[in-house]
Order: C-alpha cells, then sequence, then structure tokens
C-alpha cells in the first residue's frame, strides 16, 4: 500500500515537471517570434519614416522609353534603391532599381517595359529599398504616387539634330568638351576661350626689351598675346613698337649772385625750389611729360651746374637788360662745361640752357619795371638756347609742367602757335599750355621733332586707317603744288587720365584736319590771316581765337558734318581734295581721299 502510494506521488512530480517544461518553451517560442516581428516593424517604421521626403518630382514618357526623375531633399539616409511600381487600368509591373541615393538630392531612371505598354502607363509608384541591420535589402511602403495625364506622353524630335534637348526632356546627343550645341547643331565653342587683347596687330610692351603682337595662334576663334618678340639692342620697347630712343642732353644752371644763395632762398607765392632733390624731382615730372608726348622716341637728360655771378643782385642789376644777363651766364658756363655735349643736332648751338635764378624772394614787376632782366621765355645767347625761370617762378615750383615743356619746344625750333587767329587750342602745347595735367604736341611739332614721319599722299587712295595719335605716331600730309602749304591731317582722342586729361578739354574724339602754311612760319605765330596753321572744323564754324569743340572734329557720325572734306588753298576756290567715307574700324578711323 505504501508502496502505491510513493509511485504516484513520483507520477505527479513528473507530470508537473512535464507542464512546466511545455509552458517555458511555448513561452520562448512567442517571446523569439514577438521580438523579431516587432524588431522588423520598428526598423521598417523608423527607415520608412526617415525617408518620407523622397518623392517622383516628373515623368516623360517618349516612343519606348519611360523617364523618371526622383528627388529626395536631404542627401542623407539608407536608402540603397528604389521599386518603381507601372500602373495601366488593368495590370501593373516591379522593377527594382539599386542605384544608391547617397550624398545625392535627385537621380533620373531610365525604363524600357517588357509587359506594359507604355502609351497606357496612367500612375507610376516608388518605394525605397534599404538595407536592415542584418544586412538583407528590405521592401518599403510606397512614398509617393505619380498621376499621368494624357497630355504628358511626349514623341521625341531628333531629325536634323545631332544634339540638344529632343523635346521630351531627353537628349538627341552631345557635343565634344570643345563644343557647342547651337540649335541642334554642335559648333566650335566660343564660350570656352575669351579674348586676351583688342584687335589684330596690336601690340604691346613686355618689358623695355621685348613686346608682343595681337593675334590668333592655336586652335580657337580668340585672340591672344604672342610669345615675347625682343627688340634689338639698341632699341626700346615704347607702346608696343621697337624704338631708337634719342637723347636730348640738356643744362641745368643754378645761378647765384654775390649776395644771393640757391639754398638759402625764401619762399614766395609758389614756395621755392632750393634743395638740388626738389630740383631733381621737377625734372623727372617734365621728362616723364617729354617721353608721354614722344612716345618714347626722345627723353631729356638734365645735367645740373652751379655758378655764382660777381653782380649783386638788385632790382637793375646787368643795366636791367635779359640780353646783357643771359649772355653773361652762358659766358660763365661755357668755362664749365663741354659745349658739344649739349649740341645734339650739331649746328654749332647748345641745344637747352635753363638758367635758374636765386632771386632771394624776388620777381619780375612789369609795372614798375624792376628786376626786368630775369624775364622768362626763349631767347639765343651767345650760342645757346635759353630759358630763364627763378626759383620762386610759377614755371617750376608751380609745377606747370606744360608751360616748361612749351619753352624746350621753343628751344627745338618750335614756334608759338598762339595768336589773334589760333583754333588749335589744347590741340598744341605751344598754343596753349597751361592745362593741368598737361596735353602734347600736335603732329605739325612732331614732323619738325622728327618724332612722327607722316604719310605723304599724291593720289587719290582708299581706306587710310588712322590709330589715336595720343599713342600712335601717324599722321598723313596732303601735297599742294605749293610745297610750303599743305595739309595734315591725324586722330585725336582725348585720354581717359594722366597727360592730356585735364577737365578744361572736351571729351574730343575724331580727326583733325589742318591747313598749314608754312611761309608764314617766320613769323612764328597765329597772329595773321590766314594763319601758320589753322583747324578745318567739321561743322564749318570756326571763331577766332578759339579752342576746338566736339564738333569741330571729322568722324563717322558727326551730324553737325557733311561729312565731306574738301580741300582748298587759300588764294582758290577750286576744290584739290576730297577726305571722305569715314568709318569706325576697331580702335581707328578709315577714310577716303580722292582727288
Amino acid at each position: 500500500m505504501d508502496k502505491m502510494k510513493n509511485k504516484k506521488g513520483l507520477s505527479n512530480v513528473i507530470v508537473a515537471v512535464l507542464l512546466i517544461a511545455f509552458v517555458m518553451a511555448i513561452t520562448i517560442i512567442v517571446w523569439v517570434f514577438v521580438k523579431n516581428f516587432v524588431s522588423e516593424e520598428t526598423e521598417r517604421l523608423s527607415v520608412n519614416d526617415f525617408l518620407t521626403n523622397i518623392k517622383i518630382e516628373n515623368v516623360y514618357l517618349e516612343d519606348d522609353l519611360i523617364i523618371v526623375d526622383v528627388k529626395q531633399d536631404s542627401a542623407q539616409g539608407n536608402l540603397e534603391g528604389i521599386k518603381f511600381i507601372f500602373y495601366n487600368n488593368t495590370d501593373s509591373s516591379d522593377e527594382d532599381n539599386l542605384t544608391s541615393f547617397k550624398g545625392v538630392e535627385g537621380r533620373r531612371f531610365y525604363f524600357i517595359l517588357n509587359k506594359l505598354k507604355i502609351s497606357n502607363i496612367n500612375k507610376i509608384s516608388i518605394a525605397p529599398i534599404y538595407k536592415s541591420s542584418s544586412g538583407e535589402l528590405v521592401f518599403g511602403d510606397i512614398l509617393d504616387t505619380f498621376e499621368i495625364e494624357e497630355t504628358e506622353f511626349c514623341i521625341s524630335d531628333c531629325e536634323e539634330r545631332e544634339c540638344g534637348n529632343n523635346g521630351c526632356g531627353g537628349s538627341c546627343g552631345s557635343c565634344l568638351e570643345d563644343e557647342e550645341c547651337i540649335e541642334g547643331v554642335c559648333e566650335e565653342d566660343e564660350i570656352f576661350c575669351q579674348d586676351e587683347c583688342d584687335f589684330e596687330n596690336q601690340k604691346i610692351c613686355f618689358n623695355q626689351s621685348y613686346y608682343e603682337i595681337c593675334g590668333n595662334y592655336d586652335f580657337d576663334s580668340c585672340l591672344e598675346w604672342s610669345d615675347n618678340l625682343e627688340c634689338s639692342s639698341e632699341q626700346r620697347c615704347y607702346l608696343g613698337s621697337c624704338i631708337t630712343q634719342k637723347v636730348l642732353k640738356s643744362l641745368v644752371v643754378i645761378t647765384n649772385f654775390a649776395n644771393t644763395n640757391f639754398y638759402e632762398s625764401p619762399e614766395g607765392e609758389y614756395g621755392a625750389i632750393n634743395t638740388i632733390q626738389e630740383l631733381e624731382d621737377y625734372f623727372i615730372e617734365t621728362n616723364e611729360h617729354w617721353l608721354w608726348m614722344s612716345q618714347g622716341i626722345q627723353k631729356m637728360e638734365w645735367d645740373i651746374l652751379e655758378i655764382t655771378l660777381d653782380e649783386y643782385f638788385t632790382e637793375d642789376a646787368f643795366s636791367n637788360s635779359w640780353t646783357t644777363f643771359r649772355e653773361e651766364v652762358v659766358k660763365e658756363v661755357k668755362k664749365h662745361i663741354e659745349e658739344s655735349e649739349y649740341d645734339y643736332d650739331e649746328n654749332g648751338i647748345m641745344d637747352v640752357v635753363f638758367i635758374l635764378v636765386a632771386s632771394d624772394g624776388n620777381q619780375v614787376d612789369l609795372d614798375a619795371e624792376k628786376y626786368l632782366y630775369l624775364i622768362g621765355g626763349h631767347m639765343i645767347n651767345e650760342g645757346a638756347h635759353t630759358v630763364v625761370a627763378t626759383n620762386i617762378h610759377d614755371t617750376p615750383e608751380g609745377r606747370n609742367v606744360g608751360n616748361f615743356n612749351h619753352e624746350i619746344g621753343h628751344c627745338l625750333d618750335n614756334p608759338d602757335l598762339y595768336g589773334d587767329y589760333d583754333t588749335l587750342g589744347y590741340l598744341s602745347l605751344m598754343s596753349d599750355s597751361w592745362q593741368t595735367p598737361a596735353g602734347g604736341f600736335s603732329t605739325y611739332e612732331k614732323d619738325y621733332l622728327e618724332w612722327v614721319k607722316p604719310l605723304e599722299i599724291i593720289g587719290s587712295r582708299k581706306d587710310i586707317l588712322l590709330l589715336p595719335a595720343e599713342e600712335n605716331l601717324q599722321s598723313v600730309k596732303i601735297l599742294t603744288d605749293d610745297p610750303k602749304e599743305y595739309f595734315l591731317v591725324e586722330y585725336r582722342k582725348k585720354t581717359e587720365s594722366g597727360w592730356g586729361s585735364a577737365l578744361g578739354y572736351p571729351n574730343y574724339n575724331g580727326l583733325a584736319i589742318y591747313h598749314v602754311d608754312d611761309n608764314r612760319r617766320r613769323n612764328g605765330d597765329n597772329r595773321e590771316f590766314p594763319p601758320l596753321i589753322y583747324l578745318e572744323p567739321a561743322d564749318g564754324e570756326n571763331e577766332f581765337p578759339s579752342s576746338p569743340e566736339e564738333s569741330d572734329f571729322w568722324f563717322p557720325d558727326n551730324s553737325a558734318s557733311s561729312g565731306i572734306f574738301e580741300a582748298k588753298k587759300w588764294d582758290s576756290s577750286e576744290i584739290i581734295f576730297r577726305i571722305e567715307n569715314l568709318r569706325w574700324s576697331g580702335e581707328g578711323i578709315l577714310f577716303d581721299i580722292n582727288f
């Protein structure tokens, strides 16, 4: 009996243990299933929520091709690809594309469908393809659907087109790197190059020894500068041209009296030049202007000589005679120098002797007739071209470079061109020298200085091109039956800055036609009619004396002009030649001369 009871008790225990084991197994199975389900759904929901910013931006249907543009607002995330679902009224077709979207905001996808006819497609949906934490690819929910209307179907058109848009968002082809698609045709691309210079044969200086020429030296259509071209050892480059530079060696004479000293001079209205450094600085400026006028053809080199006269400085020293004073100075100067060093043209006359007087703060007083021997201006004394100023005079100390170089122009045999019948004004430093910054010489003076060789015209000629004389040594000379009566033509254009840009000048831009009568050169100015040199006005109107107005210049669109200049000698009504057919050409003016 007891044994039976024990067996029954043991059986109950076994049953209980088995029941507990069964419950635990069921619990583990349920836990694993729930865990996996929750994990997958959580990951799925998390990714889907992260990628809800992906959408179909546009759809193009053409022939047998479907083009879908997909965009995401943020180029981040774990998107591995996109599942595309295409629908018609009765069926659908899936296309998986594993193109990565990482780091980009949008992509274009192309599809050729086998199951569905493209013309029947009415809707496209997209769903994300992402990678789970276990590394498996998982398809997400549909994120966006694009409804296709009938009007969105497109038939591409690439007939007679090798590039560019086909009308349906696609392409008819692409061009080479150096080509540009223009109306469906690949043409040499002008955008890939840009002109480095303004016009062919334009020249610039690379430095004082080398120059470059504008042209087309490579495969494209743009202009560029050539390799460096070298001037000869005797030449220097100036404004793009190799020139043999002339040196005008000149002399400045610091002139002390027995009772005056240059270095102790009191200041006048314009201050005073009373140090060597101030004097050298002034001549640097005058030489820069001279170089600009000659366009590098000629530079001035100044030697400084200091002398002391035995005469005392008084208001009537040297009998108040400027001739006597200059003669005595030159005599003293010649004791200290070699005259031939300052005679460039070898005519036996020193070219430039500038007498700078230590005047103890005094100046010429014409009304009181005091210090008349200090009158400035040009003279020839004792075999020297002389110019006088005191070291408080407005020419050096007032820094009026134009007026100073006007006097140097006299030293080189250029006459005054101002007077009652002057029409040149600012076009010549020998007419108007007081503007600041100073202007330059006309081609008339440049011809005499041998800075320019005018092109002589003796018969009809077409397509004559002149560039601005401010930067180019060019002009034209047309002769008459009298070798001393002729016409000069140059193209004048006001500079934008620097020398020749004075505010007092109008914005002139055109041909200046000069009627020259060298029979009057001995008179030395334009004080009589007909004048030595006369500006032929384009508008037919000239007052005496006057400076040119903009309408006085000859240019293609001058409404004040007939456009045709008829040349006549002063003593005849017969037309010798005509200047006509003016037209702009690049940086210059083209015209014809017809006899």
